[in-house]
């Protein structure tokens, strides 16, 4: 993947212009047609960072598609000070300070955009108003757009709830999935299935071993999906399906 130090565009159009599909129940509807794209197949490579899952992958294009995880794969949090461990949690949420894990981060996703690859989040958090916080939509945007973090989406409809999934909905918005708490790999398919859209390949890294194994076992068997675990205390292996 080449590196540009240009500006990259938000908009990735052949990844976006399927976002108005109507929804599809990922249990009944039939997985589109394969042609032009490699047979499923799962593979799960442990890394020390998003950096150097995209190595592997220099030819990045349209087709495909990025899905990182936020907390500890993109962005950590400083500890919070003693005396906030009384507060409510959503208190506590909006005390917390970000930063990014990797500088090189923003100058990815710029390169990515440059090449009109599609770059969506996949994080584990709830959706809409929590007790203080009236969006935990914005709150998870703010976050990541205050650390130079831009996701692909439509600016004309960058929202949209999964309702295939059981309440509390998971929603999409502007590039970010929250999944209410559901299972990442049973979200993402419905994403995907909402949207009508088979990447030619699928890049997913989160820093958790079990949202990769859902995420796995959620996909493998119907796209070529490639599942990277950030780990910076194991040295790096590779297994497919």
């Amino acid at each position: 993947m080449a590196l540009k130090n240009s500006p990259g565009h938000i908009i990735t159009y052949a990844f976006l212009a399927l976002l108005d599909a109507t929804p599809a129940n990922p249990s009944t509807t039939p997985d589109l047609c394969f042609k032009g794209h490699p047979q499923p197949k799962g593979f799960i490579t442990t890394v020390n960072s998003v950096h150097d899952g995209l190595a592997h992958y220099p030819d990045l294009g349209p087709e495909d598609l990025v899905v990182c995880d936020v907390d500890e794969t993109l962005v950590k949090h400083e500890a919070l000070p003693i005396e906030s461990k009384g507060m409510p949690f959503d208190q506590q949420l909006l005390l917390r300070k970000f930063s990014l894990l990797d500088n090189r981060l923003p100058h990815l996703f710029d390169a990515l955009h440059e090449q009109k690859v599609p770059i969506i989040a996949l994080t584990h958090t709830r959706t809409g108003p929590f007790e203080s916080i009236p969006s935990m939509e914005h709150w998870r945007y703010n976050i990541v757009n205050n650390l130079g973090l831009r996701f692909s989406f439509d600016e004309k409809k960058h929202t949209f709830h999964l309702t295939k999934m059981p309440k509390p909905y998971p929603s999409f918005f502007k590039g970010i999935i929250l999944t209410g708490h559901h299972n990442k790999g049973a979200v993402l398919k419905t994403f995907l299935h909402k949207i009508k859209k088979i990447p030619k390949r699928i890049l997913f890294f989160d820093d958790l071993k079990s949202n990769i194994d859902h995420v796995h076992a959620a996909l493998a068997k119907t796209h070529h999906i490639h599942c990277f675990h950030i780990s910076t205390a194991i040295t790096p292996t590779t297994k497919s399906l």
